[in-house]
């Protein structure tokens, strides 16, 4: 396009020079037919008659001089003539160049109008490409929506089928592994247990006061011994309680021990039953930890029947090895022993 503005002002200073070299010439060649008039007009007669100075100078003029004359008029026009000539073939060859380059612009308007039309099909293309993309997508992911859903149904229709006798027996034999696990856990406890129950009871019997400590067996003391290693405590809460077998002490009977493992918060309580009140004076232990058995109130039940006992400290572990009490009773056997189980 350039190249075009720039040819089109080059065509036009071009066209302004030959029309002002046409008008000079034309205005040199008016002024000589004027001249060749003024000088032929009274050789030609007929043309108006001339006028009195023309005449007077023609008739002045011999033939040499009018030839003269007349080359001295033609050849200047030749000349003009000539440099015409020269100026209307320059003109020709620009007016060439300018419809060449007509055509070239015309080819370039056609090649312009021919990249816009494609263009406009490329993007039309396009559209119709992404419309029909996105038509795919569309399609695809609603597919892919039905078959999550058909998939999720199916599990949820597998895992609705299965045998609920199947998940019940893998669970009780899962109870069963757990329960073996925790009874040889337990086992391996007391098996601890009883490895350091000797040295710590002696070391707590060495560590108590003397005023804490059993005293010395007198004329009149019986020892009655209840060994509970075997039970185990930790279901018990509250007032629940366990009793040992019954036991005569002299002339009494109906006499047992009752022994609650969860008295209190932390605390445990050894009680000696007895049928009736018979005055006695005894000392309970758990686990070698010794106290004295004072007459308990309680509130109920049969009148006659009196608790002597006495709260301990709780095992945290629930379980316990021995519990005994002493008798110093005057109608108790001397110096005697005896074990329960």
């Amino acid at each position: 396009k350039e190249r075009f503005t720039s040819v089109d002002r080059e065509a036009a200073s071009s066209a302004e020079k030959v029309q002002h070299q046409v008008q000079q010439v034309s205005a040199t060649l008016g002024s000589l037919l004027v001249d060749l008039c003024m000088a032929f007009e009274p050789c030609l007669g007929g043309f108006g008659g001339g006028s009195p100075m023309s005449k007077a100078r023609l008739d002045g003029l011999d033939p040499g001089s009018l030839v003269m004359r007349l080359r001295g008029i033609l050849m200047p026009l030749g000349e003009w003539l000539q440099g015409t000539d020269v100026l209307v073939q320059a003109v020709d060859a620009k007016v060439i160049r300018l419809q060449s380059d007509d055509r070239l612009q015309t080819r370039v308007q056609a090649i312009d109008t021919r990249l816009e039309k494609l263009a406009k099909e490329v993007q039309t293309c396009r559209d119709q490409l992404l419309h029909t993309v996105g038509q795919r997508v569309d399609r695809l992911e609603g597919q892919r929506d039905r078959d999550l859903t058909e998939m999720c149904t199916r599990m949820e229709r597998r895992l609705s089928d299965l045998n609920t006798d199947t998940r019940e027996r893998r669970i009780n034999e899962r109870v069963d592994v757990l329960s073996n696990q925790v009874s040889s856990g337990i086992q391996k406890l007391e098996q601890r247990f009883q490895e350091f129950k000797k040295p710590c009871a002696k070391a707590l019997e060495l560590a108590r006061p003397m005023s804490a400590r059993a005293p010395a067996p007198t004329e009149h003391s019986y020892r009655v011994e209840w060994d509970v290693a075997a039970k185990h405590f930790s279901g018990f809460t509250g007032p629940r309680s366990v009793d040992s077998p019954s036991f005569k002490l002299g002339s009494a009977a109906g006499l047992h021990l009752r022994f609650h493992p969860a008295w209190e918060a932390g605390v445990c309580l050894l009680a000696v039953v007895a049928p009736d009140d018979l005055g006695l004076a005894c000392r309970l232990y758990v686990d070698g930890v010794c106290k004295p058995g004072k007459p308990l109130p309680l509130s109920g039940g049969d009148s006659l029947t009196v608790f002597y006992a006495a709260e301990f400290p709780a095992h945290c572990c629930h379980h316990y090895q021995n519990l005994a009490v002493d008798f110093q009773w005057h109608l108790a056997p001397r110096h005697g022993r005896l074990s329960l189980t």
